[in-house]
């Protein structure tokens, strides 16, 4: 059996609430992408880790420099 890559649902609530959703299928967890710049996308855990390194520094950020 081959083993199923988890497919990460990144959906564009920035109309709402200024950012936007990234949702793990397999892990079941809800994470929040600070930026709005993302289309509706399937990604590859390789690619979502990227995303949530940046993901976390982008909140350091928010934390040392609020807007």
């Amino acid at each position: 059996a081959r083993e199923v890559l988890d497919t990460i649902k990144v959906i564009d609530a920035g109309e709402v609430f200024g950012t936007t959703v990234i949702e793990s299928e397999r892990m079941g967890y809800t994470d929040i992408y600070w930026s709005t710049n993302l289309a509706r996308c399937v990604f590859p855990m390789e690619i979502l880790e990227c995303i949530l390194e940046n993901f976390i520094w982008r909140l350091i950020d928010m934390e040392n420099n609020p807007r």
